[in-house]
């Protein structure tokens, strides 16, 4: 008995160090799709430009400040543009504004 006492508290101390999943509540949350795939290529493409020049990553003031820069302000915007619904394209935007005259 006091031993199963002494593992529950031990399995207790771990759960507790764990990390909580929190992908599925996150899934749910998604509204824009196409926007949430923005955020994954322009995480990407941020990591992948840092991998590249690792040294100056590791140097710049701003990310050892902790300084939001633009790239961090565009990300946190894109999680947001995922949990808002897409616009609504309007096609009178796209259409010539002048006619072409050959």
């Amino acid at each position: 008995m006091a031993a199963h006492a002494k593992d529950n508290e031990r399995s207790m101390e771990k759960q507790a160090r764990k990390t909580r999943n929190t992908q599925q509540a996150f899934n749910k949350e998604i509204v824009n799709e196409d926007a949430f795939y923005k955020l994954l290529a322009y995480t990407g493409t941020l990591e992948k430009k840092r991998r590249a020049t690792m040294k100056e990553a590791v140097q710049d003031p701003a990310l050892l400040a902790g300084v939001d820069s633009f790239d961090q302000t565009y990300q946190r915007e894109l999680e947001r543009d995922v949990k808002r619904p897409a616009r609504p394209i309007n096609p009178d935007d796209f259409a010539a504004k002048r006619q072409r005259t050959t």
